[in-house]
């Protein structure tokens, strides 16, 4: 267990998510002031899915390595 690159991917994962959920929650608010369309807030969750996904995937590789 090379434990440099779980708490590697851990701290970047933590700053990404935390920025993409900024990101997210703002056009939350700008949805629900009628400035974006239900696509664009489609859109970011699937995007937050996929990085989900690859810190996921990330962190079973530096836990097995």
């Amino acid at each position: 267990m090379n434990v440099y690159a779980l708490v590697a991917v851990a701290l970047f994962a933590a700053v990404f998510l935390g920025i993409y959920g900024a990101i997210y929650l703002s056009a939350l608010s700008s949805y629900r002031r009628g400035e974006l369309d239900w696509h664009g807030i489609r859109i970011l969750r699937l995007g937050l899915y996929g990085h989900l996904t690859i810190f996921a995937i990330l962190a079973i590789t530096a836990f097995l390595v």
